[in-house]
């Protein structure tokens, strides 16, 4: 108990600007899962996807958490650099560095053989070695040969995918060039094209491999980030959807009882009045129009939170 006392919380001795870093990356790799399973193939299971696709990144989460300044350097090594501004309008951008590249320049290992290294110390075997490897990036997609080729084929596409949209939304920003809002008609078309140019790179690489289109790409991606979206929400607002844990935070307890005492308080209230009225009422007692109203309105929604409340519960469950 006093060790376990004295750890730290995770992510342990990370500050707060690399804590946010690293937690904006389980989020992109989540969203890569989500995005696999979109795109899988009929026939393969959701989570043996998802779970290849998180693997894939092992290599990334492991080295920003225990190199974070390192990781950001790499990370810089990547971008793009600077537009200069004296240079012609037409004149090429010069790329950044790979990960590999950055990696070795930075750490002296890649960042992937980093992963595969600790997967194998996992005592992974070798079939799943295989899958969590990402697809070269600088070499064509070749047609899969088995189960094991198409888990990591859907993977490393999700993955592409996840990056090249994250990439056209900031590659500009990263290189000093002004939002398409400040540019002309013309420029503003030109950067959405480009950008539209490299979410679609990773639909034209898969295509024939996955049999994907930029449209089924984007769709996945928009459906990956519903179930992030999701499944962050019901964290904040007491459910885990990972494993149906209801957390009775302050919220969720608040909103729960202050509805339930609203509906039933009124429900109460009209049933009492008409008690009381039918007891000072000789012969058959009558409510008014009103009061009937009331009631009717009252009870329907106390029946409508009812329903709402096992239904809601069904599908957590069910899910």
């Amino acid at each position: 108990r006093r060790a376990a006392n004295s750890l730290r919380q995770w992510p342990g001795p990370l500050s707060e600007i690399h804590a946010k870093a690293l937690r904006a990356s389980i989020d992109r790799v989540r969203l890569a899962g989500y995005t696999a399973q979109a795109l899988r193939p009929a026939g393969y299971d959701g989570e043996v996807v998802y779970l290849v696709t998180v693997l894939q990144n092992l290599g990334r989460l492991l080295a920003q958490y225990h190199f974070p300044d390192e990781f950001e350097q790499i990370r810089r090594l990547m971008q793009s650099p600077p537009t200069d501004p004296d240079a012609k309008p037409d004149a090429p951008v010069r790329a950044g560095w790979s990960e590999s590249d950055a990696s070795f320049a930075v750490l002296g290992i890649d960042i992937e053989a980093l992963g595969a290294a600790v997967a194998r110390h996992w005592g992974l075997g070798e079939e799943m070695l295989h899958m969590i490897r990402c697809l070269p990036k600088d070499r064509p997609v070749r047609s899969p040969e088995g189960d094991s080729d198409i888990l990591r084929i859907t993977a490393s596409a999700a993955n592409e995918a996840v990056d090249a949209m994250l990439a056209s939304a900031s590659e500009g920003l990263e290189r000093g060039e002004p939002a398409p809002t400040a540019l002309g008609t013309a420029a503003a078309k030109a950067a959405a094209a480009k950008a539209a140019a490299v979410r679609n790179l990773p639909a034209q690489r898969y295509a024939k491999s996955l049999g994907v289109t930029p449209r089924s790409v984007q769709e996945a991606l928009a459906t990956a980030r519903e179930a992030l979206r999701f499944v962050t929400l019901m964290s904040v607002h007491g459910y885990n959807a990972l494993d149906y844990k209801i957390n009775l935070d302050w919220y969720s307890t608040v909103l729960f009882f202050v509805t339930f005492a609203v509906l039933g308080g009124v429900v109460l209230a009209y049933l009492l009045t008409v008690a009381w009225q039918s007891g000072q009422t000789k012969g058959v007692y009558t409510p008014s129009a009103a009061i009937t109203r009331l009631g009717n309105l009252s009870i329907g929604l106390l029946v409508l939170w009812v329903v709402q409340f096992f239904a809601i519960g069904f599908y957590v469950w069910a899910r």
